[in-house]
């Protein structure tokens, strides 16, 4: 009887880094399976699935399969497998200023520019954390997730995580890494990777927090995150939560691009420095 597929979805700043490195020290490759970007030439909007579809191995051989571009798709590549789907989920005000802290720090170690916080939110979607899952988890092309209204997409992520074996918060990062490694025969303990205290040993950057931003950029952070905060309220805390009115996904989508040219020029091109990552991961978005 085949061993079941662990499948750990990585959402961006929400602890994946710990629990991929810990799978990678303890299993390694091809044991465990960090899925690549499908492609480079192409942007992955484009899709529906965003990762490389093809196996290191025989399906039978990979015990654990994580990586930001899995999407549930994956589980066909290993038929007759039971699955079991673990992932971690941040409260999203902490989300979207966890990711702005990350990219200031790791641009500083690099020798580039930071840039405003309230720039850093115009190159988000919209509810970054519900249309990270719509697109890789759920594998929903750009097009269609420009038709469709926030209540269908609250639909099906609490429908598609209700599927899900864990669900938490990044806080229960400790209790789910015991879980998978009891299950996997690993130590049960992992070492904290790619997190902010890792990187402000790097640089003398001053993360921001809720508190210190600006009244103008608080509202906003809020506004753009009406979806996300009732799709954790409601995933995570059990809460029954009202689904307010959430920001429009193709106006946001549209200006976008300019935003992402400006936080590129601001950013600068300056030499880049040799700082070490403390977790190398080519694949983390920029």
């Amino acid at each position: 009887m085949s061993r079941p597929l662990e499948i750990v979805l990585h959402v961006p700043k929400c602890a994946g880094s710990t629990l991929e490195g810990h799978l990678h020290a303890h299993l390694g490759p091809p044991v465990f399976w960090s899925a690549p970007k499908r492609t480079r030439s192409l942007p992955l909007e484009l899709f529906g699935r965003k990762y490389r579809a093809t196996l290191p191995a025989a399906p039978d051989t990979i015990r654990a399969v994580s990586g930001h571009y899995i999407g549930r798709s994956v589980e066909t590549l290993f038929p007759g497998r039971q699955m079991i789907r673990s992932v971690l989920l941040r409260e999203p005000k902490s989300l979207v200023l966890s990711w702005y802290n990350f990219r200031m720090m790791r641009y500083a170690a690099q020798g580039m520019a930071p840039y405003p916080f309230g720039l850093h939110l115009r190159c988000l979607a919209p509810d970054p954390l519900s249309h990270f899952l719509l697109s890789h988890w759920l594998e929903i092309p750009w097009l269609r997730l420009a038709r469709m209204t926030a209540a269908e997409k609250l639909v099906r992520l609490e429908e598609a995580l209700g599927q899900f074996d864990f669900v938490g918060d990044i806080s229960e990062c400790d209790q789910l890494v015991a879980a998978l490694s009891k299950r996997l025969g690993l130590p049960e303990q992992a070492a904290k990777e790619n997190s902010g205290h890792a990187w402000a040993g790097l640089t003398s950057w001053q993360p921001l927090r809720l508190d210190t931003l600006a009244p103008d950029d608080r509202e906003a952070l809020t506004a753009r995150t009406h979806l996300d905060a009732c799709l954790y309220a409601r995933v995570v805390e059990g809460k029954d939560a009202p689904l307010r009115d959430a920001s429009s996904f193709f106006d946001s989508e549209v200006r976008r691009p300019l935003a992402e040219l400006k936080r590129r020029r601001l950013r600068g091109l300056m030499p880049r420095t040799n700082a070490p990552a403390p977790w190398p991961d080519p694949e983390r978005p920029t």
